[in-house]
């Protein structure tokens, strides 16, 4: 099962893809272009209206209270690295496709 981190989701410069905006351990927010395969959210989200919602990572590193992923993307001005709140972070399978049910 893939672990998934909360964020905000807001459009992309394309359909295919979002801006996610997350917030590190230490409360710096990070941003970042996601494709759309890697970004789950229950509201369409606006630039109105930014969606709850939620971002695919890989887990690197787990210490107390806090968790080092990888993004599937790197950050604007940054890396795809980032240390997060390890409550932040949830472990969920993966979405169900509804085209194929």
């Amino acid at each position: 099962m893939p672990h998934w981190l909360h964020c905000k989701v807001l459009p992309g410069q394309f359909s295919n893809e979002f801006v996610v905006e997350g917030q590190s351990a230490s409360g710096e927010g990070f941003s970042l272009f996601c494709p759309e395969e890697f970004v789950e959210f229950e509201n369409e989200p606006s630039f109105e209206r930014p969606a709850d919602g939620w971002i695919q990572v890989q887990i690197v590193e787990t210490a107390k209270g806090v968790r080092l992923v990888c993004l599937p993307r790197h950050t604007f001005g940054g890396g795809p690295y980032v240390t997060v709140r390890a409550d932040a972070v949830e472990r969920r399978p993966a979405r169900q496709n509804a085209e194929l049910t």
